[in-house]
């Protein structure tokens, strides 16, 4: 998972990777063909979520992985510290992805 390619970008492109590889692991899991690597990279995923706060924990899933409607802050937050939490979020869940995947491979 974390190659030269993923190392290379930046925590935008990273997460716009992880999520499109969590669908195709996930819809392998679903279905019975998954290998182990996706099993282990499903696991690596929700223990990186399972150590953002339940905002946080909103904001990934609202914007990278659930995708079903963009404007969902609109009711709840500033553009302004919509932003900021996005990019805060965004941030500390790249970085538990990488202590994760670095400490166990």
């Amino acid at each position: 998972m974390l190659d030269i390619k993923y190392t290379s970008l930046n925590n935008k492109e990273k997460i716009k990777l992880i999520a499109k590889q969590y669908g195709t692991s996930y819809h392998r899991y679903a279905c019975n063909t998954s290998t182990y690597s996706d099993i282990y990279f499903i696991s690596v995923l929700n223990k990186a979520f399972d150590q953002l706060d339940d905002k946080g924990k909103m904001y990934i899933n609202n914007i990278y992985f659930l995708q079903q409607n963009t404007k969902w802050w609109k009711n709840i937050y500033p553009k302004s510290t919509y932003y900021r939490l996005k990019n805060k979020y965004l941030d500390q869940f790249i970085k538990n992805v990488e202590e994760i995947y670095d400490t166990y491979c």
